[in-house]
């Protein structure tokens, strides 16, 4: 279900989305030692529809091309949400359950695909950035 407001092409659904390193993400000190695929929360209406000048493409997923890309050297944005885990999206589905994002009937089962998911990679991207701009 899109909102009405939504004009986007890259909606995804709620859940685990399988994202993909690209050529560059690779080289990326925030994606060092990841495997080429690995599954992350996603679930947003609104998405980049175009790489901005001056930014390198690291993660894609098939519902939303441009997943992780970053900005010179170290500003980086993430479409998915690497803070999240299955208890996060599950307080997360409650919340919008009523507000359009997907038919209210089917939270139970998106709870259900949210805990059964295996997602703990993309934690490591949050590690991976405070390790390398944290404060000493």
């Amino acid at each position: 279900m899109k909102h009405p407001w939504y004009k986007g092409r890259h909606a995804e659904p709620i859940g685990p989305s399988k994202c993909v390193v690209t050529h560059h993400g690779a080289d990326d000190p925030l994606l060092a030692g990841f495997p080429d695929r690995f599954d992350a929360f996603v679930g947003h209406k609104e998405a980049l529809q175009e790489l901005p000048d001056g930014c390198v493409h690291l993660l894609a997923s098939a519902p939303c091309p441009f997943q992780m890309i970053r900005y010179g050297q170290n500003v980086y944005a993430t479409q998915f949400h690497p803070e999240a885990d299955a208890t996060e999206f599950e307080t997360r589905i409650r919340i919008y359950r009523n507000h359009g994002y997907f038919d209210p009937s089917e939270a139970d089962d998106l709870i259900a695909t949210c805990r059964a998911a295996d997602v703990t990679v993309p934690e490591r991207i949050l590690r991976n950035f405070v390790n390398r701009y944290g404060a000493s």
